[in-house]
């Protein structure tokens, strides 16, 4: 890349996985990254030692000329809950207020912003938790916020909503579907689901994730936005768990569910996997199968200890 990239929440998911996706991205450059969190502090990441500074930091930083920013730091969603909505939101104001500041500074730049599939469900009007609902309409009006100041520098956004996501550094694996199933699976050669109604899900890789979104952003037009959301196979939660059991070498039948209630209406959580595999495509991209997704993700939770 041979550019500045700008990782904001680098101690995360998506932050870890971003620091070697940059990295390790064709053409020879490596890219100088500028890491930041809510606080400065040192992050070991892949046995080395690097530096990583406050958010609040970036608009009096030298970022250079047309900057990458992959800004995937922002509260999770069950920080609702734990900060309370009023805490919450003036939590991602304030973000957004620095975000902005960024943008308006050192612009024009490429913003890639992590958004998620929450923010579909708020948009379309679905019934959701009201911790979903607080944390989608953050989403919504961050994007809103970062097409408009993006339009305005010149600058491009390409904002990627996130559902299912699977592959290394998964922080929490036990909040996650799939990492909880892994860590049962591990722990005792069987899988609990207790969805009563058909659970749909569809996972996509988190690298593949990140190199299709440095693809679209550097198509667009000055001023240009873009929004994809991350899909691969669709899969029910029963099934899921069944090949979860398989390629971790367990009996796939070892499912534990009750029954289902044939008048429920189905949980479907997910992007259109066409679209994506149109991008995967244009980005010169092949999409991670779901059972090497699996394999993946147990692997780097099994390393780690967890599972």
């Amino acid at each position: 890349m041979g550019r500045r990239v700008i990782i904001t929440g680098a101690p995360g998911w998506v932050g870890r996985v971003a620091m070697d996706v940059v990295r390790d991205a064709p053409g020879g450059n490596a890219p100088e990254l500028i890491l930041s969190a809510r606080s400065d502090r040192s992050l070991l990441h892949g046995g080395t030692a690097v530096e990583v500074c406050r958010t609040s930091s970036l608009p009096g930083r030298e970022l250079g000329t047309d900057p990458l920013v992959i800004h995937a730091g922002f509260p999770t969603q069950d920080q609702v809950e734990v900060m309370g909505g009023g805490a919450y939101i003036a939590a991602i104001t304030e973000l957004r207020a620095t975000m902005l500041e960024v943008i308006s500074r050192h612009g024009p730049l490429d913003l890639i912003y992590l958004s998620s599939g929450a923010a579909t469900s708020v948009e379309r009007g679905v019934e959701v938790a009201e911790r979903t609902q607080v944390y989608g309409q953050a989403k919504l009006d961050d994007e809103a916020a970062y097409a408009e100041a993006i339009e305005r520098t010149g600058g491009r956004l390409c904002i990627v909503r996130a559902f299912a996501l699977s592959g290394p550094y998964m922080t929490k694996p036990e909040a996650y579907a799939l990492g909880s199933m892994i860590m049962q699976a591990e722990a005792t050669g069987c899988i609990e689901v207790r969805a009563t109604r058909p659970v749909r899900r569809s996972y996509m890789a988190i690298d593949d994730m990140l190199r299709i979104a440095v693809h679209v952003v550097g198509e667009l037009e000055p001023g240009g936005s873009a929004t994809f959301e991350t899909a691969g196979e669709i899969v029910e939660m029963g099934e899921l768990a069944a090949r979860v059991l398989g390629v971790l070498g367990a009996d796939p039948s070892a499912v534990v569910r009750p029954p289902m209630d044939p008048d429920a209406p189905a949980d479907d959580y997910l992007g259109d996997p066409a679209v994506v595999r149109a991008l995967a495509a244009r980005a010169g991209i092949t999409p991670m199968p779901l059972d090497e997704q699996i394999a993946v993700t147990a692997n780097w939770l099994r390393a780690e200890g967890v599972a």
